[in-house]
């Protein structure tokens, strides 16, 4: 949140609430996107690497693969 208040402008340290809901909820997940390049995995349709730099690890992966699969066939 640090990072995050400091290229926004807003103190979401002293106000952590404010990045549960709109607008801050969307900004910081593509600030977060942006901020580690994860769009050069995503185009690769490499959901490992993606998963492994949001979350340090692979905890949830079949789940995120599920999702995964069916958001390629709703959104094509």
């Amino acid at each position: 949140y640090q990072q995050f208040s400091k290229d926004l402008g807003v103190d979401f340290i002293a106000t952590p609430e404010l990045v549960e809901k709109p607008p801050y909820a969307v900004l910081v997940a593509g600030w977060f996107w942006n901020t580690r390049s994860l769009n050069q995995y995503a185009d690769q349709d490499d959901l490992r690497s993606v998963t492994r730099r949001i979350n340090g690890g692979y905890n949830g992966i079949a789940d995120r693969e599920k999702y995964l699969k069916r958001a390629k066939v709703v959104l094509k």
